[in-house]
């Protein structure tokens, strides 16, 4: 996610921060230097990084820890991400579980969410782990349009 590109789209400062391979469990520590500079929001994308030894129930609670770890260190609003369907070695119906789970702690919370269902196979690289040049489009409009729908004007 190009942070210059992002921040003119939509108007007003913005920071993004990229941990490639870091887990969710690993977000709690990372988090920590961008929740003391008092951020007014934070768009979480987290959880595409987990293994087959991971239930999609313990990656959704992980990722709802990591979102409650935030509201009580912080004001900030969290808006969550959810996780992009891949087709490497992750199967699909696994990141509709998490993202499912995901969607109800977000009803239940109210908490802001990003859906991601345009971003399909056809938007994966060769390997089907990461986005091509047209999921990273998409997954950047899906930033925007949630950034710009915010009270931040």
């Amino acid at each position: 996610m190009q942070e210059r590109r992002l921040r003119r789209k939509v108007g007003h400062h913005v920071v993004v921060k990229s941990f490639p391979g870091a887990a969710t469990k690993d977000m709690k520590h990372y988090l920590m230097p961008t929740i003391d500079k008092s951020p007014q929001q934070i768009i979480l994308h987290v959880g595409t990084n987990y293994r087959h030894d991971h239930t999609p129930t313990v990656v959704a609670k992980n990722i709802v820890d990591l979102v409650r770890k935030i509201e009580v260190k912080s004001s900030a609003q969290v808006i969550l991400s959810e996780l992009v369907s891949r087709s490497d070695n992750v199967p699909n119906n696994a990141v509709k579980a998490v993202n499912k789970s995901l969607m109800k702690y977000c009803n239940q919370n109210d908490w802001r969410t990003i859906k991601h269902q345009s971003i399909g196979r056809n938007c994966l690289n060769k390997s089907g782990l990461h986005l091509n040049e047209k999921g990273n489009n998409i997954l950047f409009s899906n930033f925007v349009n949630a950034l710009d729908s915010s009270s931040m004007h």
